[in-house]
């Protein structure tokens, strides 16, 4: 994925049905069930995860994860995007188009 397309404030994500995942001392546990592959997430990449489980778009996201942490959102966009990327590259995250402006 371009850096272009993860710049897209409104860039919304989804998780795949084939993924689940468990807490496991305050990181995530990922199931792969398309080659039964496990992604351990640490506290970090565990926050980011559930906040797009609950719906977040990426600038949401970004303004969340700053203020759980306590940085501004420009301190972590490369950090977050650098997530969003490589879990898109191994299938674990799927974009999905935002809905319309009504």
């Amino acid at each position: 994925m371009s850096a272009a397309r993860l710049h897209d404030g409104d860039m919304m994500l989804t998780i795949p049905t084939y993924i689940t995942w468990q807490d496991v001392d305050g990181e995530l546990a990922l199931f792969d069930e398309r080659d039964d592959r496990y992604h351990l997430l640490n506290g970090t990449a565990a926050v980011i995860w559930r906040a797009i489980a609950a719906g977040a778009d990426r600038s949401g996201l970004i303004d969340r994860i700053a203020a759980g942490f306590r940085v501004k959102p420009e301190e972590i966009v490369a950090d977050v995007d650098a997530f969003i990327e490589a879990a898109m590259a191994q299938g674990l995250l799927l974009r999905k188009d935002a809905a319309p402006s009504a």
